[in-house]
Formats: C-alpha cells, sequence, structure tokens
C-alpha cells in the first residue's frame, strides 16, 4: 500500500486529488499539508496545519508519492515578491522535503507556457521552479502543464478569477474554437488534471522526468 503526502490539498487541483486518493486502493494513507484547519471525511486522511515558511524543518513519510498543487495569483498575494514565496520557495521546500525523505516520486502543478527564459513573470516563475525540482534528482518527477482551469473555487472558498470565469464562459458556449493550433490552450477541469496526477503515480513506469502537457491531460 502506498503514501501519498499533498501540499495544496485544499485548493481547487489538490481537492480533486485529495477525493481521488481517498477513494483509492492504492493507497492507506494521505498527510494533506495545510496552513488552515481542515478535516476530511476519511480516516485515511492526516491533516498537519504548520506554517509553509517551516516546511523544510519537516519530516513526513520516507518512501511517498509527493504532489504539489500550491499554486497563487499576484492579485491574490497583493505582489511578484508574495508570488514568487508561493510558487518558487514554498514548492522548492516541499520538493526538499521529499528528495530528504526518499519520496517514491514528486508530482509538481506548473503551467501552460512555463520556461525559465519567458519574458513573462508568471512563465518564467514556473519554468524557473520545474528546473529547481527537477535539479533534486529526485526518484521520479512529473511536471503537468495545465492550461486555464475550470472549476467552482467558490466552493472551496476560494476567491473566484475573473480570468478564468471569462475563459470558462467563452468555452462553454464555443468549444469548437479550441482546435487545431489552439487545442493546446483548450481550458481542462481541475478533475481531469487531479486524474492524470493519479494515474501517473500509481503508473509502474522507471521514466526519471515526464512533462506532461495540457493536450496530455484532455
Amino acid at each position: 500500500m502506498k503514501t501519498a503526502v499533498v501540499i495544496g490539498a485544499t485548493g481547487l487541483i489538490g481537492s480533486e486529488l485529495v477525493q481521488k486518493l481517498m477513494n483509492s486502493s492504492e493507497y492507506n494513507k494521505i498527510i494533506a499539508i495545510v496552513r488552515r484547519p481542515k478535516e476530511w471525511p476519511s480516516q485515511k486522511v492526516e491533516v498537519i496545519n504548520i506554517p509553509f515558511e517551516q516546511l523544510e524543518q519537516q519530516q513526513f513519510s520516507d518512501g511517498a508519492d509527493y504532489f504539489c498543487a500550491l499554486g497563487t495569483t499576484i492579485k491574490q498575494v497583493g505582489s511578484q515578491a508574495e508570488f514568487r514565496k508561493v510558487d518558487y520557495e514554498y514548492v522548492l521546500s516541499f520538493a526538499k522535503v521529499a528528495k530528504k525523505c526518499s519520496a517514491n516520486s514528486f508530482h509538481l502543478v506548473s503551467a501552460l507556457g512555463a520556461s525559465a527564459k519567458s519574458a513573462n513573470f508568471y512563465s518564467r516563475t514556473k519554468g524557473q521552479i520545474e528546473n529547481a525540482v527537477s535539479n533534486l534528482e529526485i526518484k521520479k518527477v512529473r511536471i503537468y502543464r495545465p492550461s486555464l482551469l475550470i472549476g467552482k473555487r467558490e466552493k472551496l472558498g476560494q476567491p473566484s478569477r475573473l480570468g478564468e470565469e471569462i475563459f470558462t464562459v467563452v468555452y462553454n458556449n464555443a468549444k469548437f474554437l479550441f482546435s487545431g493550433f489552439m487545442k493546446k490552450y483548450e481550458p481542462i477541469t481541475a478533475e481531469k488534471v487531479a486524474t492524470a496526477m493519479f494515474n501517473k503515480a500509481v503508473a509502474n513506469t522507471s521514466l526519471v522526468k515526464e512533462i506532461i502537457s495540457n493536450q496530455d491531460m484532455h
């Protein structure tokens, strides 16, 4: 039986992932790392409530599958510096813990267009954290690059994101626009991303690093 360690467990993708892990016969324990108290209706889930600034000092489960679904926006946190703290510093700290605990695999939610050479701050930060995690030489690294996410953040007590709302309306009324070259930009549900993460975690493959594109997850 397997153990999963999940950070970002209360977010759009993370909450879907925890649900899949709870319902799976593959996993008998899920460690959910949160900054605010949260309960799940399953004895499989162990909640660890800590400040993320203290991540690197923690010792979680050895040999587990580690899942990182952390992510925010500059609008949400107020500045590029605060955005980088969440999407780069906290993520890297979590990856370092995974390395220290001899993780079986590390799964990182990144973004479509991620590149350390991008002129766009968001895409550049995502590309930089992809590189930093890959350089840790964890046994298996899986990087997921979704396009714009579809989901109801308000149900999770999160503020809605205007861009996501607009694109969701466009997508639901004009899916034909996302064909051919535009197919790679097709919005995706959080459930599909979580499903891809789960499937890759339980797959029997020895690939050291794999990047899963938006199209791969549809």
